[in-house]
């Protein structure tokens, strides 16, 4: 057989390979800009870890302008991995800017400028990966929304590590936010509103549920002035979003926050294992082994 001779076109490079091939045809264009596409063109990620797109004012200027345009991956790339995915007709799923779109929709803007980002489609786990990082770094989540997202990676990943490792964070980061989703659900609205320190919920979601919000009521630890370096309370002078948030009668002795979680654990009866398994899942190993040390320490303290 004659050896073939002169260059290969692309374009035939690319009829040539079929869908096991280990050239993605769609890769090629990974990056590529397009201007006003239609709304009806673009579907919200249906796996978007914000879920339901409220509260949008502070976007209405998206109707004269547009400041940076959506990520998107091409609907075939996105109904290889979730092919039963509801997304309607729309030629692009948006992966980074679902808020934008819902703006959009909200004010009356017709299109959107995106940019198609395929490689983003690699599996199911970098198209999560890609809409936590992104949020998460913007602060577009709240400290509530951002726990959920880090539990949903670390659970499609089955690894609290490699979740930490993917968003660049330790892992007792990782354990310290998914500990958050332990907290009681009038605690948690607390926590959003800013008038509780993300430390002192971490502290209480230790706790056993029906022991949390007694902890909360009769602690000093959730007076809204109080911050906590690195992570500070989201407003100086937020008013309480619910009767939890009440200060504790005057002339009470204020208690530290170990004697406030103290008490609750005594009250609630939680032995050693449950202790270790909650310490385990807030702290992560790093944290664990350093806790070790702490405790003895503490153990060789006189009395």
């Amino acid at each position: 057989m004659a050896a073939r001779t002169g260059r290969i076109k692309l374009s035939e490079l690319a009829s040539s390979v079929g869908p096991s091939s280990s050239v993605d045809p769609q890769s090629r264009i990974d990056g590529v800009f397009r201007r006003d596409v239609p709304l009806l063109h673009l579907a919200a990620n249906p796996r978007n870890p914000r879920g339901v797109q409220t509260d949008l004012d502070d976007l209405s200027s998206i109707y004269d302008q547009q400041l940076q345009p959506l990520s998107v991956v091409s609907r075939d790339s996105w109904l290889r991995l979730w092919p039963d995915d509801a997304i309607g007709d729309a030629k692009y799923v948006v992966v980074n800017g679902c808020r934008r779109l819902a703006a959009a929709h909200h004010f009356g803007r017709p299109s959107l400028d995106v940019v198609i980002r395929d490689s983003l489609a690699t599996s199911e786990s970098t198209i999560l990966e890609a809409a936590i990082t992104e949020n998460i770094a913007r602060k577009n989540f709240d400290v509530m929304e951002e726990a959920r997202a880090v539990d949903l990676l670390a659970n499609e990943l089955s690894s609290a590590a490699e979740a930490a490792r993917r968003l660049k964070r330790t892992e007792g980061w990782v354990s310290q936010r998914r500990v958050l989703l332990r907290l009681h659900p009038d605690l948690q609205a607390i926590l959003v509103s800013g008038a509780m320190p993300v430390r002192v919920a971490r502290e209480l979601a230790l706790l056993p549920a029906g022991a949390q919000t007694d902890a909360w009521r009769t602690g000093s630890a959730h007076d809204p002035g109080v911050e906590t370096a690195g992570e500070p309370t989201h407003d100086a002078n937020p008013a309480p979003t619910d009767s939890l948030a009440k200060s504790p009668r005057k002339g009470r002795p204020r208690l530290t926050n170990h004697e406030v979680l103290a008490r609750a654990v005594r009250r609630a009866g939680a032995d050693a294992e449950t202790l270790a398994d909650v310490l385990f899942e807030l702290l992560g190993e790093e944290g664990v082994a350093t806790l070790t040390v702490l405790l003895g320490d503490r153990r060789d303290l006189p009395r």
